[in-house]
């Protein structure tokens, strides 16, 4: 999830057309220069939702944040350059699913088509995602409609990727702070697989900390980086990359999204 006010950069509207739903040219071009208002969500469950389409992307945002933009979801733009250039996921975990941001990310920027395991906890959300998202994806998704914070507990290991993107308009459950919710996605991760979590930069002190506490403890030789106006923490099983110390943000760059 990102900032609302945050877009990301143009690109040729046509780049992808082939694997995006059937919008008119004109309606495509004209949302380079204005997003275009496709449908209103509105609840249960909070917040209200509006699906937009922008330079030529579905864009589904909340009064005060992005939850999905296709592959110009920019804080893990961002966050997967830092997968090492010789790994090949197989199996992919998405807590909050949105609209397929990561998976699109995963295939149309890096090539990758592994099979997907997606927890979304809003219906809302989960039924546009299966009306919008291309065929040959949603055939390797398995979208589930479930907190993902009580499914963790009893999935089943590994994934080779998991990303945790869970947000309730610019609020992180404060769920995803609790030490027992970390040791499973340790659990769940593969050798040699990596775990990223996204938060908001703006989030209070409080709040950050209370998180940063807990995941230093379960997660030591973690890494973090800010990515536009998130902060994107990241862990590989196994890799010890950092020394058994967990390193201050380094900056990736605005991205947008």
């Amino acid at each position: 999830m990102s900032r609302l006010k945050r877009k990301p950069a143009s690109r040729n509207p046509d780049e992808t057309a082939s694997q995006r739903p059937g919008f008119p040219f004109w309606t495509r071009l004209q949302s380079h220069w204005k997003d275009i208002l496709l449908q209103k969500i509105p609840p249960p469950p909070e917040p209200p939702l509006e699906l937009f389409l922008r330079k030529g992307r579905l864009m589904l945002a909340s009064p005060g944040a992005i939850y999905s933009m296709e592959e110009d979801y920019g804080s893990y733009v961002g966050a997967f350059r830092q997968l090492d250039q010789h790994f090949r996921p197989s199996r992919v975990l998405v807590l909050g699913f949105g609209l397929g941001s990561i998976p699109l990310i995963l295939e149309r920027l890096h090539g990758f088509k592994p099979e997907i395991t997606g927890l979304e906890c809003d219906s809302r959300i989960a039924a546009l995602a299966r009306h919008y998202l291309p065929a040959d994806l949603l055939a390797r998704t398995t979208l589930i409609v479930r907190d993902a914070l009580d499914w963790v507990q009893q999935a089943e290991p590994y994934f080779d990727l998991i990303a945790v993107d869970l947000y309730v308009d610019t609020e992180v459950p404060a769920g995803c702070a609790n030490p027992g919710f970390l040791r499973h996605l340790r659990r769940l991760t593969a050798p040699g697989g990596y775990l990223f979590l996204s938060r908001l930069n703006q989030e209070s002190d409080e709040a950050r900390q209370t998180f940063e506490q807990a995941f230093k403890k379960e997660f030591p030789d973690a890494r973090q980086i800010k990515v536009g106006g998130n902060t994107i923490y990241f862990w590989r099983a196994d890799s010890g990359n950092s020394g058994g110390q967990f390193r201050r943000a380094i900056p990736e760059g605005n991205s947008g999204g």
